[in-house]
């Protein structure tokens, strides 16, 4: 290496979760490449030993001119026990150097690495094209970040407690940053000493800054000024007040427009707020909230940017986002997701099942079939009573059932409940009569039973209970548009269903407007069942409690709520172990079960009041009886209308043969007694 190189970087990397493997990552950095340090090899010792990085394999990537040297001696030095693999990076690309080091924090259950390279090589290795990315989420996965910076001379800043602009662009730098923990280590000629410096996160008023944690010397060891470890377990126990920003829509009950009464900045309310405000008190911070310009939940545009609430947290203008925000592999790619605390489905709900026009009542007691059945049995009984009669012995004693139309009108009348005084002689007649008759009373029974409690309680049709059922019938399809991830569902579809839906779509603003008309009967819709199946309580129940929509149980996703956070966002562990814990403890469906009794009792306190100013309408209920009107005797009016016209038919009919000549209707809607002696006598005749 010539005298241009003006430092050489030795990073460590430091990995050691109870249960998970060490990673430390050395990183020598040295304006002239033949300036050593002196305590270097003290330091990283000390350093080893306080972490137990001699328990892993490990990775020395080097390009300085002593990195060959020094990755020798750091091996003979058994700091890596299990292994060691060394690699020139002047001889690979960013990329590859990259790789390598991603590999060795991410391949096995235990790896350490280190590099000794120039201040070049990482910077171009940082800035690498399509590898930062990588190189970030590797980082971002492991807990503990050793760097140790050796420089020549220093600028009066780096003698101070606060870190130089070249510490500073390391320990803030845009891959580095999301590290939980990071330590960098200086050394300080004028002062013989190293400094120790930490990136600070998320804490009391700062988003990213750096603080002096403690000085180091061969003889004097080390003297802390915060704290007594490299390391803490305890990051973001306490995050000292810092406000964070937070991305909200009012979507009930997850957030609930509310006023300044509510805990957190009293804008919302809700189980997200109970949530967020249970992590506040234990974690000590605080939160303000930001509301997308677009009031959309996210969707992302073909130039790659995303929109809504994921848009701001995207470009970190919120630190993440609520409001019933669902898990999607997509949205996973541009923002870091927390643990899942409510899972959450969506429902189709179609119309209520309309009542049966009430004209239908003289035929809707029996079906088409028993209608059918019954016809059949009629206009057959008659004929069959005829020729039993006509071939039975006793035939002379019956001789007015040897009239056709009388023996048809016999077994017609007790169907209508309506007897004639004649009788059979036959033995096989009687029998006949006898089955007849009590089969005739079941029928008439039956009938007017059915009759009777469809004009008190019509009978109604059957509801959309699927999406081929809603696709084949003349309810449309309404959607809320808030661009989430059911409406990503219906753009990139490839079900013939869902893209006739897709194509009829009609796009609302609110879930209580396309409610509105879903009870209506114009419209289906779906949507995510705890939130509709509360506005429904809430606003679209009858009387006695009842639904006004049907809830079919038809589920069309699978949803896991969660919060989208910055990508790599270093406080989602600390998160993550809250949320759990809460989802532990029960309190998030507790919370959930009071949010949603609270809007109920609240929304019933408002219809009793109401009830109360208007008072109580009149109707077509009297004391729970019901008053038949005009409206129950449709179908009654509609038969006598049609059968004046079939009589008026007749009438004419009448006339017409009477006229001619050509023959006489006899009256068989009669059945006068003298009717069987003038038969008698025409056969004596």
């Amino acid at each position: 290496m010539t005298a241009s190189f003006m430092v050489v970087s030795v990073l460590l990397f430091v990995f050691v979760p109870e249960s998970f493997a060490d990673l430390r990552l050395l990183w020598r950095s040295t304006e002239h490449a033949s300036a050593e340090s002196p305590d270097q090899e003290d330091l990283i010792m000390w350093a080893s030993k306080q972490q137990g990085l001699n328990r892993c394999a490990g990775l020395i990537l080097y390009d300085t001119q002593g990195g060959a040297s020094a990755a020798s001696h750091i091996s003979e030095a058994n700091v890596f026990p299990q292994g060691t693999m060394i690699v020139d990076a002047a001889k690979i690309s960013a990329v590859q150097a990259l790789h390598y080091v991603a590999l060795g924090s991410l391949g096995g259950s235990c790896s350490s690495v280190l590099l000794l390279l120039t201040s070049v090589s990482w910077r171009a290795m940082l800035d690498a094209s399509g590898a930062a990315r990588t190189l970030a989420d590797s980082w971002a996965r492991n807990r503990r970040v050793f760097a140790v910076m050796q420089a020549a001379t220093l600028s009066k800043q780096a003698m101070s407690d606060q870190a130089s602009n070249n510490e500073r662009d390391l320990l803030l730098h845009s891959v580095l940053r999301k590290s939980v923990q990071l330590v960098l280590c200086s050394y300080d000629p004028h002062n013989n000493l190293w400094r120790l410096f930490r990136s600070v996160l998320y804490r009391g008023p700062h988003r990213h800054t750096s603080a002096l944690i403690a000085t180091y010397h061969r003889d004097a060891g080390v003297r802390w000024t915060q704290g007594s470890e490299l390391f803490s377990d305890r990051r973001f126990q306490d995050f000292e007040g810092y406000k964070f920003t937070i991305a909200a829509l009012p979507y009930s009950p997850f957030i609930i427009e509310a006023n300044g009464a509510y805990a957190g900045p009293g804008k919302y309310s809700g189980l997200e707020v109970r949530l967020i405000d249970t992590l506040a008190s234990v974690a000590n911070f605080t939160y303000e909230y930001k509301a997308p310009s677009d009031g959309e939940w996210g969707r992302l545009s073909p130039n790659g940017s995303w929109s809504g609430m994921i848009g701001l947290v995207d470009r970190q203008e919120a630190d993440w986002a609520v409001s019933d925000i669902t898990f999607s592999p997509e949205r996973a790619g541009y923002v870091t997701f927390s643990s899942t605390f409510v899972y959450d489905a969506s429902e189709l709900l179609t119309p209520r099942a309309l009542p049966l026009p009430l004209f239908l009542g003289p035929v809707k007691p029996f079906t088409l079939v028993v209608w059918v059945a019954v016809a059949a049995a009629i206009a057959l009984s008659g004929p069959l009573l005829y020729i039993i009669v006509r071939t039975s012995p006793a035939h002379d004693h019956d001789a007015w059932f040897l009239t056709p139309a009388h023996a048809v009108m016999y077994t017609l009348q007790p169907v209508f409940n309506h007897g004639c005084h004649k009788d059979l002689s036959g033995n096989s007649s009687r029998v006949f009569a006898l089955f007849w008759l009590l089969s005739a009373m079941i029928i008439s029974i039956l009938y007017s039973s059915s009759l009777t409690a469809f004009l008190i309680l019509p009978g109604y049709t059957k509801p959309i209970m699927n999406l081929e059922q809603l696709v084949n019938s003349h309810i449309g399809w309404g959607k809320v548009n808030f661009g989430g991830v059911q409406n990503a569902l219906l753009e990139q579809t490839k079900d013939p269903v869902l893209i006739r839906l897709r194509e009829g779509v009609q796009w609302y603003r609110s879930l209580d407007s396309i409610l509105k008309e879903v009870v209506a009967g114009k419209l289906a819709t779906w949507d995510n069942r705890i939130t509709t199946r509360l506005e429904i309580a809430v606003h679209f129940t009858d009387k006695s409690g009842q639904p006004l929509v049907t809830l079919t149980g038809f589920e069309l996703l699978q949803e896991r709520i969660a919060w989208p956070m910055t990508r790599l966002a270093p406080f989602k562990c600390r998160f993550d172990e809250l949320i759990q814990r809460a989802r532990q403890a029960g309190l998030v469906e507790k919370w959930l079960r009071h949010v949603i009794s609270e809007q109920q009792v609240q929304a019933k306190q408002e219809q009793n009041s109401q009830l109360q100013t208007a008072g109580n309408e009149g109707g077509g209920e009297a004391g729970g009886v019901v008053v038949l009107s005009l409206d129950h005797f449709q179908g009654v009016f509609l038969v006598l209308v049609f059968g004046c016209f079939v009589g008026g038919f007749a009438f004419v009919g009448e006339l017409v043969f009477h006229r001619t000549g050509e023959g006489a209707i006899i009256n068989i809607f009669q059945c006068p007694a003298y009717h069987g002696m003038g038969y008698a006598r025409h056969r004596r005749g």
